[in-house]
């Protein structure tokens, strides 16, 4: 990691795009500008963790981190080796690197009708929970409101799959 980087949860990093006047890597070795898995917490205390993607996330979408730093949409077939959870708030194309909130507040996807203090858990549709009896336990994720439109607002930290 280079120090001169710097910290903007918003910025997505595309390798074909990045600065290699510092760095003798070739072409199929492209230096990121920060580490797979590195935490960081902004100036209002939210934590992120800098992941890339192993398919395109959109932004509200819930995603699963393996331990080598990759991210994908969770659903209730994807969660399997990716525990750790994270939620996108802008969107990271498929390859391209970026950050995943994993402690904060803000709007995320889950099924309409959720509700506030309700368990959520994984859902068939990718990067959405739900409140349904089938699929994986959430934990660390929290509505405050019932959700609608598809969207919820909420709160999460550290939050996991217990599988």
């Amino acid at each position: 990691m280079g120090g001169a980087n710097i910290f903007n949860p918003e910025l997505v990093h595309d390798p074909d795009e990045l600065d290699l006047s510092n760095s003798d890597k070739g072409n199929d070795d492209l230096p990121l500008p920060f580490d797979a898995g590195q935490r960081m917490t902004d100036e209002a205390g939210e934590e992120w963790m800098f992941i890339t993607a192993g398919s395109a996330i959109s932004e509200g979408s819930v995603a699963g981190i393996n331990a080598a730093g990759s991210a994908v949409p969770i659903t209730t077939n994807t969660v399997s080796g990716r525990n750790r959870l994270g939620i996108c708030k802008t969107a990271i194309p498929n390859g391209h690197s970026g950050w995943l909130s994993v402690k904060g507040s803000g709007t995320f996807n889950v099924i309409t009708g959720a509700t506030a203090g309700q368990r959520l858990k994984t859902h068939t549709t990718s990067g959405r929970l739900g409140n349904a009896a089938a699929g994986t336990n959430i934990d660390g994720i929290s509505l405050t409101a019932t959700a609608s439109g598809n969207k919820g607002v909420g709160i999460w930290s550290n939050p996991i799959a217990v599988e």
